[in-house]
């Protein structure tokens, strides 16, 4: 788990108006959010979505999902609307990503079928 949330961030120092309390915050609405939709937990491996807080701080937060679902994308849209601060989500999948940007914007990547499929079951259209 370590790996994945050491990939694709960016500095959290050049986020407007980032602190601590801010990104601890934003963990806290999450796993609020979330908790929703699954099991969200910081603590536990048998959950349907995990962050980690004091692992590695990144934008965009990371969160590992067993659980695919359009309602987990909502529920970080949604979460995202209560942020102190602009940051970005990204949703580590089995075979996909997703990155639900600041604003509503939401970037997928797939590299092979099963991703594709993986998406689909998030609600996304994959096109050929």
């Amino acid at each position: 788990m370590d790996e994945f949330f050491n990939t694709a961030h960016c500095d959290l120092e050049e986020i407007h108006e980032h602190s601590d309390a801010t990104y601890g915050s934003a963990h806290d609405i999450l796993l609020k959010h979330l908790s929703k939709v699954g099991i969200a937990s910081e603590d536990m491996e048998e959950a349907d979505f995990i962050l980690n807080r004091y692992d590695s701080e990144s934008n965009p937060i990371g969160v590992v999902s067993e659980y695919p679902s359009i309602a987990v994308v909502a529920a970080i849209l949604s979460a995202q609307k209560e942020f102190e601060v602009s940051y970005s989500v990204h949703i580590d999948c089995e075979s996909c990503g997703i990155i639900v940007m600041p604003e509503s914007h939401i970037i997928t990547y797939s590299d092979d079928q099963d991703g594709d499929k993986e998406l689909k079951s998030y609600g996304f259209t994959v096109l050929d």
